[in-house]
């Protein structure tokens, strides 16, 4: 007797019901985004009104920056089931969720570029998790992906160095994917990422964007620290 394949996913669905990523409670969670039950969805912090316009010491490279979500549980568990356990399918979620927040920006966006992955961690990883949202974000908003970046070197988290060290970090971290540089040179970007912390890095790349021509860099992130959120619109 053959076993068709909806009968293995009634069965598996028995033997591991799935679980919420955030407080482990059994339920049903297909019909929920995030892969959170119903109680930790409602937990969820929504940032309202959040672009920041960047104001620094020195001219900032961004234009502003975009979070939907505030990175404190239960939404530190989606992002690190997105990062360290495989959970790819967790970045169109994201990008749904995100999706709405840029339908007073649609006529200040051209592309869409995603942080990069040094190759080492990538390869480790199995994919890029700023590129997992990236991607059907720009398919949903009918933008194509430009993939202008990559990492020189590997980099340490910014949430454990000081400011001194975040910039030492980060010096020339990024550098442009040459074959895509006439795809970037005068156009507005969206650089996307998982999670702004100190926003140097996506500083730091919106830099390394300008300087091969993009005309204007947006920042839109998943996820915004609480730090991020009460740092008065200034991205350090």
């Amino acid at each position: 007797m053959s076993v068709t394949k909806d009968a293995v996913l009634q069965i598996l669905a028995v033997l591991f019901p799935p679980a919420c990523l955030a407080c482990q409670r059994v339920e049903d969670i297909t019909s929920l985004p995030l892969g959170l039950c119903s109680r930790c969805h409602n937990q969820l912090q929504i940032l309202q009104g959040n672009r920041l316009h960047c104001r620094r010491r020195r001219c900032s490279s961004l234009a502003g920056l975009l979070s939907r979500w505030s990175y404190e549980p239960p939404f530190d568990a989606v992002i690190h089931a997105l990062k360290f356990g495989r959970l790819e399918f967790l970045g169109r979620d994201l990008a749904a969720g995100l999706h709405s927040l840029l339908s007073d920006e649609m006529q200040e966006i051209d592309v869409v570029v995603p942080i990069p992955l040094h190759w080492h961690r990538r390869m480790a990883r199995g994919y890029n998790q700023a590129e997992a949202i990236a991607q059907p974000l720009a398919r949903g908003l009918g933008l194509p992906l430009v993939k202008a970046l990559r990492r020189r070197r590997p980099t340490r988290p910014q949430a454990r160095l000081n400011r001194a060290q975040r910039e030492s970090n980060l010096r020339l971290a990024f550098a442009p994917v040459r074959r895509q540089c006439a795809r970037i040179a005068r156009q507005r970007v969206l650089l996307v990422d998982d999670v702004v912390t100190t926003g140097a890095t996506l500083e730091a790349a919106a830099e390394c964007l300008k300087g091969q021509g993009a005309l204007s860099v947006l920042a839109l992130t998943a996820g915004q620290t609480p730090a991020a959120q009460t740092s008065s619109g200034t991205i350090d």
